[in-house]
């Protein structure tokens, strides 16, 4: 191209402010993520169940516990 050869591509380093910030955003994220997943976890994997009325009365009569 037009000009002289440069020695490429040589982006500046960002400012500490910077780095600072990023990392406490990065972090701040990750613990709200880690946050919600100890509230949330059991109905994200599965292991809460969350049974309807119907359901309640018909386990147990299968079972023979009253029903709430």
């Amino acid at each position: 191209m037009a000009g002289h050869a440069s020695g490429g591509f040589n982006p500046h380093l960002p400012g500490f402010r910077y780095n600072f910030l990023a990392k406490g955003l990065g972090a701040t994220m990750w613990f709200f993520i880690f946050y919600r997943f100890r509230q949330d976890g059991g109905k994200l994997l599965v292991r809460h169940y969350s049974f309807s009325c119907r359901t309640r009365f018909l386990m147990s009569l299968c079972l023979g516990t009253p029903s709430i």
